[in-house]
């Protein structure tokens, strides 16, 4: 899990409010040429005001970022579409939940809970779970 990330946090001006989610949508074209972001997200956290979030494999990853293109965008445009700088903090991830790192395990009919294994099929009905969620029975 990458532990590195940073959340910056932008204020558009009146009636610039559309330019803004524009402009860091078409952000997404330069971040997914950077190799040291592993996740990046614009987001609008709802009337004037925009985040981004990223993650990163290393502190030189996050370096280059903050010191790329994106970043030289931001803070160029950020007198003519923001009330104010914008707001960048390096932070650290203490916990995460990401897809694909999902536990799997199988609920038998006998009521067992067991971790699923894929070169041996259950001898008897399973219930397959993702999440606590049911997702297929088997017969």
């Amino acid at each position: 899990m990458s532990k590195l990330a940073i959340w910056a946090q932008v204020e558009a001006k009146p009636g610039k409010e559309q330019t803004v989610a524009e402009f860091l949508k078409s952000a997404q074209t330069l971040a997914e040429k950077e190799q040291g972001t592993l996740t990046w997200y614009a987001v609008k956290l709802g009337g004037a005001k925009f985040g981004i979030f990223d993650t990163f494999a290393d502190e030189k990853g996050r370096e280059a970022h903050l010191n790329g293109e994106i970043a030289k965008a931001l803070f160029a445009k950020a007198q003519e579409l923001f009330v104010k700088e914008p707001e960048v903090h390096k932070i650290e991830i203490l916990a995460a939940k990401a897809q694909g790192g999902a536990k799997r395990t199988a609920h038998n009919a006998d009521g067992w809970w067991r971790n699923l294994n894929p070169w041996r099929p259950p001898a008897w009905p399973t219930l397959l779970v993702l999440e606590g969620r049911p997702l297929l029975a088997h017969p």
